[in-house]
């Protein structure tokens, strides 16, 4: 492990459990209904460690990838670091409490939203936006998007455009749904001025559902520039590859 930096816990009570100490790094915490759940992030190079302490009665459950033993009251959790991992609590007094280990990757495409008045965290390639009581979803790489939820739902959300579908998840502690967005193409008015000068003209209006239009050009010469009602917007010095 090199140029890597954490913040990891000791002593963080959670409800009647005492986490003595983690090597992953925390992340996020939320309630539902029955229970609470806390979100780590596990560090590349360390692999996720935990040592939680509690009263007799406590009892801890892990999925495939959690290993759990046991001394005395204390137990010691590891998680394989490549897989999201969830580990559950028993026993305590008040609600039941999971931890899940998701590895980095899966870190930095997750969000944090509001569905139905709980906090949720929905992990996706696509851009996920929330407005008051609303998630809007942008994505310019197709069609289809993909979206995995936790904790798991029974639903899918409604959409207002497009239809989500609820998928088997790859890993049981989400849910997964797949969402199909309506497609939306357009042809341009393309008017050459000269040999090196070319006006393109598009659409005046879009659906309602296409937040942005992207203009690609593919060009060969010494520079190329864009030009909006007038003033410049792109100026492109000609490298191969798209401006």
């Amino acid at each position: 492990m090199a140029d890597e930096h954490a913040i990891l816990p000791f002593g963080l009570e959670l409800q009647d459990a005492m986490l003595n100490y983690a090597t992953s790094q925390p992340l996020t915490q939320g309630s539902m209904e029955g229970f609470e759940y806390y979100i780590f992030v596990a560090i590349p190079g360390i692999v996720p460690e935990y040592s939680l302490s509690g009263s007799s009665g406590m009892e801890i459950k892990g999925d495939k990838g959690v290993s759990v033993r046991k001394k005395g009251n204390t137990f010691r959790i590891v998680c394989d670091s490549g897989e999201p991992n969830e580990f559950r609590i028993n026993g305590t007094d008040e609600k039941q409490i999971r931890i899940l280990t998701i590895p980095r990757n899966i870190a930095i495409m997750s969000y944090l939203v509001d569905i139905e008045g709980s906090r949720h965290m929905i992990i996706s390639n696509a851009l996920i936006l929330e407005d008051k009581s609303e998630i809007e979803i942008l994505s310019s790489d197709g069609a289809r998007v993909q979206v995995a939820i936790y904790p798991a739902m029974e639903k899918a959300p409604s959409v207002d455009h497009g239809r989500i579908t609820m998928i088997d998840p790859a890993n049981q502690v989400f849910s997964s749904f797949v969402v199909d967005l309506p497609e939306f193409s357009t042809g341009v008015e393309l008017n050459w001025i000269q040999s090196n000068k070319f006006s393109v003209r598009l659409p005046g209006s879009k659906p309602k559902y296409v937040s942005d239009m992207v203009l690609r050009l593919d060009y060969f010469g010494d520079t190329g520039m864009g030009f909006m009602n007038g003033s410049l917007v792109a100026d492109h010095f000609f490298n191969r590859y798209r401006c």
